[in-house]
Order: structure tokens, then C-alpha cells, then sequence
């Protein structure tokens, strides 16, 4: 397996936007019984009422959880794009890294303004593009992914 500073940088920012996410995820979830009420009308076979509340306290226990494995699967896909991106646009490693948060930014929060979401859920998932930006665009400044002999090639190049 070839191993990448832009996987591994973009799957560090997922995991820390995917921390964040999962901390408001847990500090914002309903209590069990109002989305019962809410799930109840959109039933349509007869579930016992405690066999429903079983399984969606299950789904929001689980919710962080999955919010976070998703955001580092979705951070390491994204390094790849910001290892195309830099090695293409040929901008500096830290704006080709803003680019690529922005682009997850776009993904996460575009469907729910147009869908009419949450707001609440709208928000959520800026923050969580505004971390995933933050952090790739440190770690791109920290980390250089492009490594230390192509910098220096880069940098003794004459104009």
C-alpha cells in the first residue's frame, strides 16, 4: 500500500472534525421519547412502543459514533483530492488544503440549504467543514505531504 502525507494529514482533520461533530452530536440529541412521537407518524407497520424506543436509543447512542467514522473516511478521500489538487493547481500546499476544506464544507452543508435541514444540523456541518479546513490547513503548514527533497526542489528552482 502506498502511504501519502495528504492521506494521513487529511485522515488526521477528518478526525478531528469528526470529534467535533460527534461532541455536538451528543451535547444536541433530543431526548428518545420526543423522536418517538416524531417517528410514530411516519410508521406505517404496528411496532410495540418499546421495541421503537429500543432501537432509537440504539440509532442515537450510535449517532456520534458514526458521524465520526464517517468524517475520517471522508477526510482521507478528501487528502486524495488535495494531493491532486496540489500537484495540479500548483499553489502553495496550504491553499490547495483551504480549497479541499471548502469543498467538504460545500458537500456537507449545500444538501441541507437545499433541502430546507435544520439549522441546527446546517451548522453543525459548517463547523464541522470550518475544523476539517483548520486542521488540514495546519497540518499542511506542520506536515508538509509534499515531503522535504521536493520542497527543496521546489525551492531552488530559478524564475
Amino acid at each position: 500500500m502506498a502511504e501519502s502525507g495528504y492521506v494521513r494529514n487529511g485522515l488526521i482533520a477528518g478526525g478531528v472534525s469528526g470529534a467535533l461533530t460527534a461532541a455536538i452530536t451528543y451535547l444536541t440529541l433530543p431526548p428518545v421519547e420526543a423522536v418517538l412521537r416524531e417517528v410514530k407518524g411516519f410508521v406505517s407497520m404496528p411496532l410495540p412502543e418499546e421495541v421503537l424506543k429500543a432501537y432509537l436509543s440504539i440509532g442515537l447512542a450510535v449517532s456520534g459514533v458514526i458521524a465520526f467514522i464517517l468524517l475520517l473516511l471522508l477526510g482521507a478521500l478528501l487528502g486524495l483530492l488535495h494531493e491532486f489538487l496540489d500537484k495540479r493547481l500548483g499553489l502553495s500546499v496550504v491553499a490547495t488544503a483551504v480549497i479541499t476544506g471548502l469543498a467538504l464544507t460545500a458537500v456537507l452543508t449545500l444538501p441541507n440549504i437545499a433541502l430546507h435541514g435544520s439549522l441546527l444540523k446546517t451548522l453543525t456541518n459548517a463547523a464541522s467543514g470550518a475544523a476539517y479546513t483548520a486542521a488540514l490547513a495546519a497540518l499542511a503548514r506542520l506536515a508538509n505531504p509534499r515531503g522535504y527533497r521536493e520542497d527543496i526542489l521546489r525551492s531552488s528552482e530559478v524564475y
